[in-house]
């Protein structure tokens, strides 16, 4: 189970990272479904400060989300009205 944690880590990882440099609104989506693998592999490995981190790590790509899909949704509105 561990490797298949560190090959989700990898591909959603990359794929986010990817993602961001395309200004893509799917890339804190994708960071975010990669996260419980990091808690996994942190817990299984017992490190709690890398546990810490995903913590962080998971509000951040939340916050990206929200902030993202907020802006969107307004610049829509914005030209669905002109």
């Amino acid at each position: 189970m561990f490797n298949v944690a560190q090959v989700w880590i990898a591909v959603t990882g990359l794929l986010a990272i990817y993602l961001v440099s395309r200004k893509s609104k799917y890339a804190p989506f994708w960071g975010l479904i990669g996260q419980p693998a990091w808690f996994y592999s942190a817990i299984y490995t017992k490190q709690y400060g890398i546990f810490a981190l995903s913590v962080a790590y998971s509000v951040m790509w939340g916050l990206t989300a929200y902030k993202w899909q907020t802006i969107e949704k307004h610049a829509f509105n914005r030209n669905k009205t002109r």
